[in-house]
């Protein structure tokens, strides 16, 4: 699988992907362990994962087990996150190169959408621009057969209701999934 990150550092992929795979090795929830650490600015797995990782320790099994599953994962090139900003363009090519050289690519996750750019056409609307980044996408995924997974941010704020409007700048609203 390759994950290509147009917002977030590669460490911060890394340590969304050990707190799923921590999750899935066992049942036993990682709050259990939140008093151990004092200066969690937030109760949560990510925040204690962090911690964890910064303090050196080495102490909970599952995260033990994650991070060895992780490494396996990136040393093997079954998992490669790549944190360069290509654009749509230099994303086909790299995704072609890759396509042809690797035949057992499982998918391809973007992350996300409206932080890519263009080289082909100069956009006034971000509306247009994603529009024409998300059918190159497109383009892309039925050229090489590969799976390709397009995030998009549809709002910041999570204070209300998600509206149509404010889907209008996560690609065409016109495909489903």
């Amino acid at each position: 699988m390759y994950f290509f990150t147009y917002e977030e550092p590669r460490t911060a992929i890394y340590i969304k992907m050990l707190n799923c795979i921590a999750g899935s090795i066992t049942t036993e929830p990682l709050s259990e362990y939140y008093y151990q650490e004092k200066d969690l600015t937030k109760q949560t797995n990510l925040e204690f994962i962090k911690a964890y990782l910064r303090r050196g320790r080495n102490d909970i099994p599952q995260l033990e087990q994650a991070q060895q599953l992780l490494k396996e994962l990136t040393d093997s090139g079954r998992l490669v996150v790549e944190e360069r900003n290509y654009s749509v363009e230099k994303l086909a090519q790299v995704l072609t190169k890759e396509a042809v050289e690797k035949e057992n690519i499982g998918a391809v996750f973007i992350d996300y959408i409206q932080r890519m750019n263009t080289e082909a056409i100069s956009f006034e609307d971000k509306r247009l621009e994603v529009a024409f980044i998300s059918d190159r996408i497109l383009q892309i995924a039925k050229t090489s057969g590969l799976p390709v997974i397009l995030g998009a941010q549809a709002k910041r704020t999570s204070n209300d209701k998600m509206k149509l409007d404010d889907t209008k700048r996560s690609g065409q609203p016109r495909r489903r999934c």
